[in-house]
């Protein structure tokens, strides 16, 4: 399975997780399969707040699935509209969300989980770093 994940950097497995997905800096793209780890720049994470298009750059990376710790509801519409799904991951890297898909425990985003935006009841963090 290839999967990707926002990072705030481009360390390969040592890239660290970024907690909002249409800002992050990076995507690492990942082959669960192989652990082969490419590292993208965001080409579209200078945007207003609401107003990412996920969808469209994600696309271009040909990944089955989107993993990180949450996002917002209208990102999630926006993925699943281009077959990509969300998995939610509590890993604070790439290697560490790379050892939870192999061992299994990674679990699809609900469109009830995700972030209805700041102070919203969500699952994992938010654009505004909370836990719930």
């Amino acid at each position: 399975m290839k999967i990707c994940i926002p990072t705030m950097d481009s360390n390969g497995l040592e890239s660290r997780t970024h907690g909002h997905f249409g800002s992050a800096p990076f995507f690492a793209v990942v082959d669960t399969d192989t652990g082969n780890v490419d590292i993208e720049a965001n080409a579209g994470r200078r945007h207003r707040h609401g107003q990412c298009d996920p969808a469209s750059h994600v696309d271009t990376l040909n990944v089955d699935a989107v993993v990180c710790h949450g996002m917002g509801k209208r990102a999630l519409a926006s993925l699943h509209r281009g077959n990509i799904d969300v998995l939610i991951a509590s890993g604070e890297t790439v290697g560490d969300i790379l050892a939870e898909a192999r061992g299994g425990t990674l679990q699809r985003l609900t469109v009830k989980e995700a972030c209805g935006g700041h102070g919203g009841r969500h699952r994992g963090k938010c654009s505004s770093g909370d836990r719930s």
